[in-house]
């Protein structure tokens, strides 16, 4: 076990300390999709995807890519 207490959070650390990039985006991308995703299904009842909401996931996702960029989100950042 780590500082944190659980192995799993040791596993997504890289031999040097930081935490993967592609393990912080991965889970970026998965809460997008569960934040719309549930929204839409509380909002219309149904997963049922019209193209108006395919369009507007597009959208949220080429934001969220530019924001990420720009912000330098996915830079290395130690755990240490």
């Amino acid at each position: 076990m780590n500082k944190f207490g659980h192995q799993y959070v040791h596993m997504r650390i890289e031999e040097n300390g930081y935490i993967s990039r592609f393990f912080s985006a991965a889970v970026d991308f998965v809460v997008l999709n569960v934040s719309f995703f549930l929204t839409y299904f509380i909002r219309l009842g149904s997963f049922s995807i019209s193209p108006d909401y395919i369009d507007l996931l597009m959208l949220f996702y080429v934001f969220w890519f530019l924001i990420s960029v720009v912000a330098k989100k996915f830079r290395r950042v130690s755990m240490d």
